[in-house]
């Protein structure tokens, strides 16, 4: 029976992707910040009905955080963290198209649950590139 190696990316090219993913990470987050003044208009919402809005991404984000450390242990931080920068990114336009409030509370809880997801794969996989450094070659 013959097996083959997974290939590894070397330990300077790893480090430029993952730090390629935070700074994706970052960028999509902050892209959704100038929008809230416009879905807070469009949906006629005060600032008490927005603020409550907006905990629908902070619960999204930690229901999901047991559920991602389970992901990344079952399928590899590299995997994940490629899986779930797509999905943050896809579901990124999803709260300023949503035609109402309820769309746009399960819409930020999705988007808060793919960047936990995020948060926890890439950060796991900046720990194992992080160990390509420093183990003895």
């Amino acid at each position: 029976m013959e097996t083959h190696a997974i290939s590894q990316p070397p330990p300077t090219q790893a480090r430029r992707a993952v730090s390629t993913i935070f700074f994706i990470n970052g960028l999509v987050l902050a892209s959704w910040f100038p929008h809230i003044p416009t879905v807070k208009t469009q949906h006629a919402m005060s600032d008490g009905q927005l603020g409550l809005v907006l905990l629908s991404m902070a619960i999204g984000s930690v229901l999901t955080l047991p559920l991602a450390g389970w992901l990344v242990g079952r399928f590899g931080s590299r995997g994940m963290t490629t899986l779930a920068i797509f999905a943050f990114c896809l579901v990124l336009p999803l709260p300023v198209l949503s035609p109402n409030v309820l769309l746009l509370c399960l819409s930020l809880g999705l988007f808060g649950a793919c960047n936990s997801t995020l948060d926890v794969s890439m950060n796991a996989q900046a720990v194992a590139v992080e160990g390509c450094y420093s183990s003895p070659k």
